[in-house]
This record gives C-alpha cells, structure tokens and sequence, in this order.
C-alpha cells in the first residue's frame, strides 16, 4: 500500500466517523491534519455541506456561527426523475 492510499484510508476512517457527531470546523480540521488530508480545512468544509447541505452550511459559516444541534440533512437514496 503506498502512502497516498493509505492517508485516503485514514480520510474516509475518519471522515465516516466524523459524519456522525458534531465536533466543530476547527478540531475537524486538526483531526484530519493528524490523519494524513492535504487540505484539512477544504475536506472539513465538504464535510460540513455534505452533512447539513450547501445552503445550511453556507448561512452558518457566513454568520460565523456554530452547528450545534441542527439537524443533519435526510439524504434520499432515490434520484429524482426528470419529466
């Protein structure tokens, strides 16, 4: 295994753990800087819109407020069809 499998490994470890609970942008961001991500902040980031949507997650960092107790999105496994 060579070490760009290996940090994407960690990154999908840790991002499946983190996907769960609520432990705020910065100690994400530490988090996956120890785990081996190139860019701790930009992965911390998808995290976030993919946890609590684009539109969500975009009010609250533009407020510079944090997410605890929202709600994460409900994600759907049907695609929607195109009439």
């Amino acid at each position: 295994m060579t070490m760009t499998e290996k940090t994407r490994e960690a990154v999908k470890e840790a991002v499946l753990d983190v996907v769960e609970k609520y432990i705020g942008f910065a100690k994400l961001k530490k988090q996956l800087a120890k785990r081996g991500a190139r860019t701790p902040g930009a992965l911390a980031a998808w995290i976030g819109r993919h946890k609590y949507g684009a539109k969500k997650f975009s009010k609250y960092a533009a407020k510079g407020k944090k997410m605890r107790g929202v709600a994460p999105i409900k994600k759907s496994r049907k695609k929607r069809r195109r009439k």
